[in-house]
């Protein structure tokens, strides 16, 4: 199989990122583990618009996973970081799945500002409960584990650091397949001309 030199430079990419806490100081760790993590919420945007859906709530979903995360610690005692990926990933999961019913059947600028309404509403609800959720100071809870990602004496900032870059790698790349694949195209398709493509059954 032939590999071909963008696949390769970006794999040299990755790997070069995958050494940089050997060389960078803590708070560099962090601004890139920040910066990966709203690199994530971009690619989430990205796939929206490519079918010129725009959304100006799409933190509620985040939120929704992290807040989940959050209460897994607080309430139920979970401690494993890939156990609250887990419970982080099915909230989002769900909440996108349930408001997506509602949201899909507008267009343009409705779909985006009825996203921005359910997204207040979450805003609201996380205030209001203060006792639950810690309104505007947040939970406050230990940090999870994660396992042997590393050597046993690790930092907690290096492995959310390699962590953020795995899922994100696994992600883009996840994202690409799909644009390459004939419901990434269809995507393109419903952006070009939305009515052609319903006459079409797709």
């Amino acid at each position: 199989m032939r590999v071909s030199s963008r696949f390769i430079l970006i794999l040299l990419l990755v790997l070069a990122l995958m050494a940089a806490p050997l060389v960078l100081s803590g708070w560099v760790l962090f601004l890139l583990t920040v910066a990966g993590a709203k690199a994530l919420a971009v690619l989430g945007v990205v796939l929206l618009l490519r079918a010129k859906l725009l959304t100006f709530g799409h933190a509620l979903y985040y939120a929704a996973g992290a807040y989940a995360a959050g209460l897994g610690v607080k309430y139920l005692s979970l401690h494993n970081g890939f156990a609250l990926i887990g419970i982080a990933f099915a909230a989002g999961l769900t909440v996108s799945a349930l408001l997506g019913l509602l949201v899909i059947r507008y267009r343009g600028v409705y779909s985006a500002l009825l996203n921005l309404a359910f997204s207040m509403v979450l805003y609201g609800i996380l205030l209001k409960f203060y006792t639950v959720t810690g309104g505007t100071d947040g939970l406050a809870f230990p940090a999870p584990t994660f396992g042997a990602i590393g050597p046993v004496d690790i930092s907690l900032r290096v492995q959310l650091y390699e962590l953020t870059l795995i899922l994100g790698s696994l992600l883009f790349y996840l994202t690409y397949r799909f644009f390459g694949s004939p419901a990434g195209y269809a995507l393109f398709a419903i952006r070009d001309n939305e009515v052609r493509v319903a006459y079409m059954g797709i």
